[in-house]
C-alpha cells in the first residue's frame, strides 16, 4: 500500500505537497574522514597521518592505535598494550604490517586512498628491498614552507638521507639534546622533539652538500625519490618478465665492473654480489642498487623496469671517500712467533701493576689479532694467570680496607658528638652506607663498639692504612681529576 503525500498550506507559500518518501541516510565512519595531504612525492606518511587524526579527535597517538586494536598492539591479562612495537617501530610505514594499519582505519575513516601512504608499492618492485626508518627524519626547510606541517613519506626510507628539492641532509638528530626522535612516544610529533621538545622547524643549522660523498648521497636520495614518484603515479608498471635479471646480467660482464676488486664491499652487499642475486634469487636492498645503478651509469628506474642495451651501460666507478669509508682498516702482519703480545702485556702490568690488562687492550696495544696463536702460548696464559689472580687478591684487600675506613671515620664522627653508636646512625654519616650490609663493616662496627666501651682511647686514632692501598686510592683520584 502506498503511502499518500499530506498537502499543506501557510499564509505565504500557499498550498503545498509534503513529500513522505523515506530519506536516504549515507554511510557514517567511526573516525573522522581526514584526508591525506600531499600528492605525488610529496604524499604524506601513514605516521604523519595518523598523528593529525590523533590530534583531529583529541587523544593520544598511542591511545589511538590502542583502541583501534591495530596490528602492533598485542593483548596482556592486564587488558590491551604495545608490547610489540619496540622491535617494530618502523613497521607502521612499511610494506605489511603497515599496508595492514592502512586497510584498517580505512575502513574506519571510510576512506580507500591510505595504503598510498606507506611503503607498499615500492615495496612490491620484484627483486628489491626496502627498509623502512626506524626513527622520525625530516626537512626543516619543507615543514617551515608548508601551511600545515606533514611528514612525507619519502622521509620514512632508510636509505634516504637528503632532501632532493632543498639539496639539504635531512634532519634526524635534534640540534639541542642530539637524540634521534622516537617514532612512538607519548610525545612524538612532527614538528617538536619528543626528548627536548625543541622545534624541528630551525633550518640554520643544516648543511649543504660540500663533498663528494655527500653529492653521491644526494643523488641517490633523488634516484629513490624519483623510483617513489613514479610508482605512487602509476607511471611504472609491473612486467612478467623481469628486466632486472637482464639487466644485471648485461651490467656483470661489462670489464670494467669485473677488474673491480672488492665490489661486494665498495656496494656494501657484504659477501653477496650480483651473481648471487640472480643465482640464489636474492632480493638487492635498495642502496646496493642505487650504488650498482651508479656504478653501471644507469638509474634505478631503468635498473628495474626497462631491459637495457650494451650501448646504454657506461662504467664509473664510485666516489673516492665512498670507497673509504668501506674499507677494512690496515692490520699490520705480525708473525707466527711474534713476542710482541708478552712484551705489551708486562707494559701495560708495570704501568698499572694494581690491575691486569684486559684482552681487547692487549689486542688493541699490540696489534696482535684475538685469533693469534700467541694468545694460546703457554707462558703467556701463565702470565695472565699470576696477573689475574694477583688483581683479584689486591681488589678483595683494597675493598675491605675501603669499608673499613669508611665505618671508622663515621663512628669516630659520632662519638666525637656523644651519641649513641647504633647502625643506622652509623650508615648514615658513611660515605657509601650500601657497603654497611656487608659482613665486613658490621664486624668492625662491633668490634669498634667493644674497644670503645672498654675505655681504649687509641681506636679513635686515624686508621692506618696499607702504603699499596693508599697507591691505589691517589691513581684513581689522578686519573679521575684528569
Amino acid at each position: 500500500m502506498e503511502e499518500a503525500n499530506i498537502w499543506i498550506s501557510s499564509p505565504t507559500t500557499g498550498p503545498r505537497e509534503l513529500d513522505l518518501s523515506p530519506i536516504v541516510i549515507p554511510k557514517r565512519s567511526q573516525l573522522i574522514n581526514l584526508a591525506p595531504l600531499g600528492a605525488g612525492l610529496e604524499r604524506e606518511s601513514l605516521w604523519g597521518f595518523l598523528q593529525r587524526l590523533a590530534r583531529a579527535h583529541a587523544v593520544r597517538f598511542l591511545d589511538l592505535l590502542v583502541n583501534a586494536k591495530a596490528p602492533l598492539v598485542g593483548s596482556s591479562p592486564r587488558g590491551p598494550s604495545l608490547g610489540r612495537w619496540k622491535h617494530e617501530v618502523a613497521a607502521i610505514n612499511g610494506g605489511t604490517t603497515g599496508y595492514q594499519i592502512a586497510r584498517l582505519f580505512e575502513e574506519l575513516t571510510d576512506r580507500d586512498d591510505l595504503v598510498s601512504l606507506t611503503l607498499h608499492g615500492i615495496s612490491g618492485v620484484p627483486g628489491l628491498s626496502v627498509v623502512a626508518r626506524a626513527t622520525h627524519a625530516c626537512c626543516p626547510r619543507c615543514l617551515a614552507e608548508d601551511s600545515e606541517p606533514y611528514d612525507r613519506l619519502l622521509w620514512t626510507i632508510a636509505d634516504v638521507s637528503h632532501c632532493p628539492r632543498h639539496r639539504r641532509p635531512l634532519l634526524t638528530r635534534c640540534t639541542e639534546c642530539g637524540r634521534p626522535p622516537r617514532l612512538f612516544s607519548t610525545r612524538s610529533s612532527v614538528t617538536q622533539c619528543d626528548h627536548c621538545g625543541r622545534s624541528k622547524l630551525d633550518a640554520s643549522e643544516t648543511p649543504d652538500v660540500s663533498n663528494d660523498s655527500s653529492e653521491f648521497e644526494l643523488w641517490q636520495s633523488a634516484q629513490i625519490a624519483d623510483l617513489l614518484d613514479g610508482i605512487t603515479k602509476g607511471e611504472l608498471a609491473f612486467r612478467k618478465a623481469e628486466p632486472r635479471t637482464h639487466n644485471l646480467k648485461l651490467s656483470a660482464l661489462l670489464p670494467e665492473v669485473r677488474g673491480v676488486t672488492g665490489l661486494a664491499r665498495e656496494l656494501g652487499l657484504g659477501r653477496s654480489t650480483p651473481w648471487g642475486w640472480l643465482n640464489q634469487g636474492r632480493t638487492i636492498p635498495l642502496k646496493s642498487a642505487a650504488r650498482w645503478a651508479w656504478v653501471t651509469g644507469t638509474c634505478l628506474r631503468q635498473l628495474f623496469f626497462d631491459r637495457l642495451l650494451p650501448d646504454n651501460l657506461k662504467f664509473r666507478p664510485l666516489p673516492p671517500s665512498i670507497v673509504s669509508r668501506r674499507s677494512r682498516p690496515h692490520r699490520p702482519a705480525v708473525s707466527r712467533d711474534s713476542t710482541t703480545l708478552y712484551l705489551t702485556a708486562l707494559r701495560m702490568a708495570s704501568e698499572n701493576p694494581f690491575l691486569a690488562p684486559k684482552v681487547p687492550a692487549l689486542e688493541k696495544a699490540s696489534g696482535v689479532h684475538l685469533k693469534h696463536p700467541a694468545f694460546k702460548d703457554v707462558h703467556f696464559v701463565r702470565l695472565m694467570t699470576l696477573l689475574r689472580n694477583k688483581e683479584r687478591r689486591f681488589l678483595r684487600k683494597e675493598r675491605v680496607w675501603r669499608e673499613v675506613s669508611d665505618v671508622h671515620a663515621a663512628a669516630v664522627k659520632i662519638s666525637g658528638q656523644h651519641q649513641r653508636m647504633s647502625r643506622r646512625r652509623v650508615a648514615s654519616a658513611m660515605t657509601n652506607p650500601g657497603s654497611f650490609g656487608g659482613p665486613i663493616a658490621r664486624s668492625y662496627l662491633r668490634w669498634f663498639s667493644a674497644r670503645l666501651a672498654a675505655c681504649d682511647t687509641g681506636v679513635l686514632q686515624p686508621k692506618q692504612v696499607p702504603l699499596d692501598v693508599r697507591a691505589y686510592w691517589d691513581l684513581q683520584r689522578e686519573r679521575s681529576g684528569a
